[in-house]
């Protein structure tokens, strides 16, 4: 496939994904390099220049083995899907600034806040893994991938208002600046992206199909209760404990990477075990 046979459409969504990625790519980096030249935070910095690195590769991966037909073997639809996976990783987030009050630049960066900034990437990674599974299977354009890659992301960012209305746990990391809390939310944003992706893929059917099978996803429901019981019950905990000794910090820090552990590991498992992803027909002949 050659850009000579891209679709008006396909021309004007890769013009606009393509600056958009590269605009907000560059301030990105800019503004993360300007914190390593002021040697303030090294984690951070590093959570950021790593993330959207990450992000590629997860799409790279994804476009290479698993995508359309049309898709696995072309370069240059390679190269226009991983562009669009860049500028939907930087729209995600920007969609957490406005819907959980996480922001990249004044709660990461500027107030130097490994939390926020472990939070922000990993939110970032699930988003990508969403728009990575709406690219499983065939379909006949971009706009199968937006539609199905949209339904994961709207639930998604959905269940993290619902999460924090219950736990208040953005507050936590922003405020609170408790790492612990970083550390569970990032592997949750993630193991939520693993499911929603998984819902979002599949073979090209039709629109209302399409939501019909997003319905696999339902293992997330799951998933959120039982991240919003833990997270009450921590901060229970929390609340009754006066100790904050170092020892007491690390010993939070193993029980949130446990967890974490845990929460990407059942993603994978409910994965796996979901029926085999809608095939359609018409792609097989």
């Amino acid at each position: 496939m050659s850009p000579t046979e891209f679709s008006p459409s396909e021309f004007i969504v890769i013009i606009l994904s393509a600056y958009f990625a590269a605009v907000h790519l560059f301030r990105w980096y800019r503004l993360t390099i300007a914190v390593i030249k002021a040697d303030r935070n090294d984690f951070i910095t590093a959570v950021f220049c790593l993330a959207p690195v990450f992000a590629a590769i997860i799409n790279l991966f994804t476009l290479t083995t698993l995508a359309s037909y049309d898709v696995v073997d072309s370069p240059f639809y390679i190269t226009y899907y991983l562009i669009i996976g860049l500028s939907w990783f930087i729209a995600s987030i920007y969609c957490m600034f406005a819907f959980f009050n996480l922001s990249w630049i004044d709660d990461a960066l500027n107030m130097e806040n490994p939390a926020a900034a472990l939070a922000i990437a990993g939110g970032g990674l699930g988003a990508t893994l969403i728009y990575a599974g709406s690219n499983t299977g065939d379909g006949p354009g971009w706009w199968c991938v937006f539609f199905a890659g949209g339904l994961g992301l709207f639930c998604w960012l959905l269940l993290g208002v619902l999460i924090n209305s219950a736990t208040k746990i953005f507050k936590q990391i922003t405020v609170g600046r408790d790492f612990s809390c970083g550390i569970r939310t990032c592997a949750y944003f993630i193991s939520s992206g693993i499911i929603l992706g998984r819902a979002s893929g599949g073979d090209w059917t039709s629109f209302s199909k399409t939501v019909v099978e997003f319905a696999d996803g339902w293992p997330v429901l799951i998933l959120t209760a039982l991240f919003i019981l833990i997270e009450l019950a921590i901060t229970n905990s929390n609340a009754q404990d006066s100790r904050r000794g170092y020892a007491d910090k690390q010993v939070k820090y193993g029980l949130s990477l446990s967890l974490g552990a845990i929460y990407i590991a059942a993603a994978v498992c409910a994965v796996i075990l979901l029926p085999p992803l809608p095939v359609n027909p018409i792609y097989r002949l």
